[in-house]
């Protein structure tokens, strides 16, 4: 019988959604992390405190943002899990807010009352953002400080209190995080990308002829609404009824093995741990009274490539884009050539990618010839055989 994991899997694949098995797992393993934080905090739903981190009741969100060129799913892929309709998700447990003011996320307190934001008022479901950008631009327009020290506070441990003027704006949100961004346009202040789980996606030639050959066989697909319900109903269940009997949570006797074998540091090691339990969560629990971690070869893929994904953020996200455009040209072009294709796929000026390209090069992360000087027309830009990131890559 296949696992809720497995019908989810099963089910974007019949609707012709692209790179389902590459992308969508670390959707599923959020939703499965986001139950079992509800279980394990909330007092809506008993609070059984049976996930714990030195003596102490554990937030297990894994917060979602995916970064990728315009046109290239992002908005997809949320929407097919939270969108009201047509998402698998239940609509107790989704939302997906237009709005991305500070006031309108976290609330406010006027003359009038309290007035409730979106992490308060839909503290017990998936916030999906198609166009997370929205929020850091907003925090970079009005009061950055603020915004940027509350969702800080609010995607780690959900308790959030400020004072201000008429009164005191203080609750939990149990909220799990979702959002899209172009690589060009990340601009994550400090502190913010050690809470959520990165997705790149920087097509190469021949992924982006199989998005475009998929998006013209979708047209003639039949929605499996049999399918459909049967998944939400799952999800439901999972929620309301399946988790009553849990009491504690059994990590692999090599956890430490696996964990030093695929992370290298304290910060990785927490979002991996959060997967490992939301993957188990949705591959089949049973009621018991103990959720005993499995990691499988698919979850160790999945919490690799997480690792490089991270790698890849913490040098330059326009990185990603710059080694599959390199690499679809024979790993040598002129700076022109590059900064215009760049410029093409990612819908930006020429010279805010020409910048970047060449803080790369300064820093060492891409090569130039004796002719990258200012006043040449033509440097060429390469990268080097040594690159590290190259050994993990993607399939």
């Amino acid at each position: 019988m296949p696992t809720l994991f497995d019908k989810i899997i099963n089910h974007f694949n019949k609707r012709g959604i692209q790179f389902t098995d590459r992308y969508m797992p670390y959707f599923i393993c959020s939703v499965g992390c986001h139950i079992l934080n509800l279980w394990n905090k909330s007092p809506h739903v008993g609070a059984r405190g049976f996930a714990r981190l030195g003596g102490v009741v554990q937030d297990l969100r894994l917060h979602v943002l995916m970064i990728a060129p315009p046109g290239f799913s992002k908005s997809l892929y949320i929407e097919s899990f939270l969108n009201p309709y047509t998402g698998i998700m239940p609509t107790s447990l989704s939302a997906m807010p237009s709005t991305c003011t500070h006031a309108g996320l976290v609330g406010a307190v006027d003359r009038r009352g309290t007035m409730q934001g979106v992490f308060e008022r839909d503290a017990h479901r998936i916030i999906g953002f198609d166009e997370f950008h929205a929020l850091d631009v907003s925090g970079k327009q009005e009061h950055s400080t603020e915004m940027m020290d509350s969702l800080l506070r609010l995607l780690d441990s959900g308790r959030y209190s400020r004072p201000m003027r008429n009164g005191v704006l203080e609750y939990d949100t149990y909220s799990t995080l979702w959002g899209g961004v172009q690589q060009v346009r990340m601009g994550l202040e400090s502190g913010i990308e050690r809470r959520l789980l990165f997705i790149f996606f920087s097509p190469n030639k021949r992924e982006r002829e199989y998005v475009f050959d998929a998006w013209c066989d979708s047209h003639d697909i039949v929605f499996d609404i049999g399918g459909f319900e049967e998944i939400r109903n799952d999800i439901l269940d999972l929620y309301q009824d399946s988790l009553n009997n849990l009491r504690t949570v059994v990590l692999p006797d090599n956890f430490r093995e696996i964990m030093k074998d695929i992370t290298d540091g304290h910060n990785h090691a927490e979002t991996v741990k959060r997967m490992m339990y939301g993957y188990t969560l949705m591959n089949g629990y049973a009621g018991d009274d103990e959720l005993v971690v499995k990691v499988d070869n698919r979850l160790k893929d999945m919490m690799t490539r997480v690792i490089y994904f991270k790698s890849l953020m913490a040098l330059d996200p326009m990185y990603a884009v710059v080694k599959g455009i390199l690499e679809g040209n024979g790993m040598e072009m002129s700076m022109t050539s590059l900064c215009k294709e760049i410029a093409r796929d990612c819908h930006v000026r020429i010279t805010t990618v020409r910048k970047s390209v060449e803080n790369m090069v300064r820093d060492g992360f891409l090569y130039a010839d004796k002719r990258f000087v200012p006043h040449c027309k033509k440097p060429v830009v390469y990268m080097g055989p040594t690159d590290d990131l190259l050994e993990i890559g993607f399939t």
